[in-house]
């Protein structure tokens, strides 16, 4: 995100409103899917959120989401279901994170 966006503080505000926006609705989504066991889609918003973590820069969040993906390669949903809230929870400190470092 540093390399992205420079000294641009408004692009920057901009694409972590975005990756905010994405990854929730892409959270809300996979928690279905974990529910319904949909393993094709597990795996395509779980890269989602994998991929938009990547390049906002949420190293933690990105590797946490690719274990998921490697669970849903074998269909381990119960594991899933378990390290929903986790995913979850990190990423609303990672999103408090960058705000932080936000100017006013």
């Amino acid at each position: 995100l540093e390399l992205l966006c420079e000294d641009d503080m408004e692009f920057k505000k901009e694409m972590i409103r975005l990756y905010r926006t994405h990854s929730y609705q892409y959270l809300k989504q996979l928690e279905t899917a974990i529910q319904e066991k949909d393993v094709s889609s597990i795996r395509f918003l779980a890269t989602a959120i994998k991929n938009g973590s990547d390049n906002i820069g949420a190293v933690y969040l990105r590797d946490f989401v690719g274990l998921i993906i490697k669970m849903a390669s074998i269909e381990n949903t119960s594991f899933m279901n378990k390290q929903y809230k986790k995913i979850q929870d990190i990423l609303d400190t990672t999103l408090e994170e960058f705000e932080k470092k936000m100017p006013g």
